[in-house]
């Protein structure tokens, strides 16, 4: 009879109560996932990785993943659309570090700065101020 103790048998005698145990595979496990799964892929900028670039050393899940069209113009249209598009994402999900995790890919590629970059923190800046102004007047009870 073999007595040897497997990985199988421990966990076996382990009462499935952890939420570890019950708690779904991450979503961003290549190119599976789906908008259906993770609403982050709906963005237009986010997309999750091959397991051929996930070996060359790629994470998971590029957060600025964008082509330019050498139309600088209407790639500041482009970036100031997605910008629209992930403060529509961060506020339906409470989810802000979006922004943090797109501009921390936009310095990771290293790839030469076009009008969509501009765009999207341009966009991003405007709302800022906006958003600094009105906590301004409400603070001074203007509002």
């Amino acid at each position: 009879m073999n007595n040897q103790v497997t990985r199988r048998a421990v966990l076996a005698a382990i009462p499935a109560t952890g939420a570890a145990l019950t708690l779904p595979a991450p979503i961003f496990a290549g190119p599976e996932a789906s908008a259906e799964l993770d609403p982050i892929l709906s963005l237009p900028f986010v997309r999750d990785t091959t397991r051929a670039e996930r070996q060359a050393g790629l994470p998971p899940r590029i957060f600025w993943s964008v082509e330019p069209s050498g139309d600088y113009m209407a790639d500041c249209d482009t970036g100031s659309h997605f910008a629209h598009l992930a403060m529509s994402h961060m506020l339906e999900h409470n989810y802000s570090a979006i922004f943090n995790w797109a501009v921390f890919d936009m310095l990771r590629a290293g790839q030469e700065r076009s009008g969509i970059e501009v765009g999207f923190l341009a966009e991003f800046a405007k709302h800022s101020m906006i958003g600094k102004c009105l906590f301004c007047e409400f603070k001074a009870g203007a509002v």
